[in-house]
């Protein structure tokens, strides 16, 4: 039987992710999601604009795609510094 499981209260699952292998939120409150990829999806690293409901709930996400050189093979971790810049490790 497949379980999902979760820190703290659930406010909503964000959609479309392919392999999912880490995550940051910047000071502007944008969470960066660094995928791994699937059949139909390459590796990379998104920007998701995050919508709250009044009682907390996540109610929409928008993804918007990274931008910069290289490409990713196997992203495993993402990080944001102070200024805002966007920092993959890949495997």
């Amino acid at each position: 039987m497949e379980r999902t499981s979760h820190i703290g209260r659930h406010v909503g699952t964000v959609a479309g992710l392919a392999a999912p292998r880490a995550v940051a939120f910047d000071r502007d409150g944008r969470l960066w999601v660094a995928e791994g990829g699937d059949a139909s999806t390459g590796a990379r690293v998104r920007a998701f604009e995050l919508a709250f409901g009044d009682d907390g709930a996540l109610v929409s996400s928008v993804a918007s795609e990274a931008r910069g050189e290289g490409a990713l093979l196997s992203p495993a971790g993402v990080a944001v510094d102070r200024k805002g810049n966007v920092y993959a490790s890949d495997d």
